[in-house]
């Protein structure tokens, strides 16, 4: 989840009552516009993840993979989609997701969560957590732009 600081807090929330009750289309643009970026990151990480040789690769006994296997890396490839917009009682959420199964019948969130935790046959590697880390400003200031690109009409 994206942290304001307390100066961009109140200057996103003087322009949010500047525009009165429209204020939701204008967030729900910026939300899609921010997921947006962290789905194109998170997308070229899954790329340079590390692959094995071939799809029946078995790791010898006693070692973990360090590696996806072609068909669960393209797979998420595939699955990687921002899901649609919905409001709750905290406000309006976006997510990023792998959605799907792969060509091995694995669905494809089981694939990304063993991935970045790791299990006994897979070795962790966190890559959605360094990518959400790494884009987070990227993130931020593609929400804001993507505000103050608007045009307001009148009230």
């Amino acid at each position: 989840m994206a942290k304001l600081n307390a100066d961009e807090l109140s200057v996103l929330d003087e322009f949010l009552d500047s525009l009165g009750v429209r204020w939701e289309p204008v967030a729900k643009q910026g939300l899609y516009e921010g997921a947006a970026v962290m789905k194109d990151a998170l997308l070229r990480e899954v790329e340079s993840l590390p692959t094995t040789s071939r799809d029946k690769f078995v790791p010898a006994v006693g070692l973990p993979l360090s590696a996806l296997r072609p068909k669960e890396k393209q797979g998420l490839i595939d699955g990687l989609g921002i899901s649609k917009m919905r409001r709750d009682g905290d406000g309006i959420s976006v997510s990023i997701a792998f959605d799907g199964y792969n060509e091995l019948g694995k669905a494809n969130s089981l694939v990304a969560r063993s991935l970045n935790k790791g299990t006994s046959v897979q070795k962790p590697n966190r890559f959605i957590r360094r990518t959400f880390k790494a884009n987070e400003n990227k993130r931020v200031k593609a929400i804001i732009d993507k505000i103050n690109s608007i045009k307001i009409q009148d009230k």
